[in-house]
């Protein structure tokens, strides 16, 4: 793959994650690093079913923020601790070291997340209450 150009197709050419990061059914985290051929930067597109929260919540201890794009419905992000609303084209700027967590609304909720490529155990998962669980 050339470095510089590559493309895909987020939901038809990059595995669904979900199942490998303990996901039930209703949720899609498709990570598209390798198929990108991305050294610095790094894009998924998340897919949540109506009505599901994600089972946990993350923060980073190195990436220093990450933007996400609301692609399809409503749902609900809280970030450490604080309820927000999100729709359908809402943009979200979230630094690395707090906690988020998404939830969707009735028509579900799909978002792309972008952020830089993660070193090894940056990622801390989060019990929705705020308790650090595994890494």
């Amino acid at each position: 793959m050339s470095t510089e150009f590559s493309m895909t197709n987020l939901h038809r050419d990059v595995a669904n994650a979900a199942e490998q990061y303990g996901l039930p059914d209703g949720f899609e985290a498709h990570f598209a690093k390798s198929e990108l051929d991305a050294r610095e930067l790094g894009v998924s597109l998340q897919t949540l079913a109506p009505g599901e929260q994600m089972p946990f919540a993350h923060r980073h201890r190195e990436q220093p923020e990450e933007i996400y794009v609301v692609v399809r419905g409503s749902g609900t992000v809280t970030v450490d601790g604080v309820d927000h609303p999100v729709a359908t084209w809402d943009a979200l700027h979230v630094a690395g070291r707090v906690t988020r967590v998404f939830a969707a609304g009735d028509e579900g909720l799909e978002y792309l997340a972008f952020g830089r490529i993660q070193p090894p155990n940056d990622s801390e998962l989060v019990e929705v209450d705020g308790a650090a669980t595994a890494e």
